[in-house]
């Protein structure tokens, strides 16, 4: 496992595009990110996180489009 700290933005997208898992900036607090669409990397969270499993995450979207195509 690499950790790499790094302001890069399009560096975050290609962890992110590749399975990984990214730790960011907000207003108040940091947030751990990952493509929710890859499951190995959500549960990479949880483990980081130990984070009961049916404790569900916030899925953030672009788009209409893009919500339609993950959620029921």
């Amino acid at each position: 496992m690499n950790t790499i700290i790094s302001p890069d933005i399009n560096m975050a997208s290609d962890v992110l595009r590749n399975g990984g898992v990214i730790i960011f900036p907000t207003e108040t607090v940091y947030g751990i990110g990952a493509d929710s669409r890859n499951i190995a990397a959500c549960q990479r969270i949880y483990s980081i996180k130990n984070r009961p499993r049916d404790n569900p995450f916030i899925v953030h979207v672009d788009s209409i489009e893009s919500m339609e195509q993950i959620a029921v």
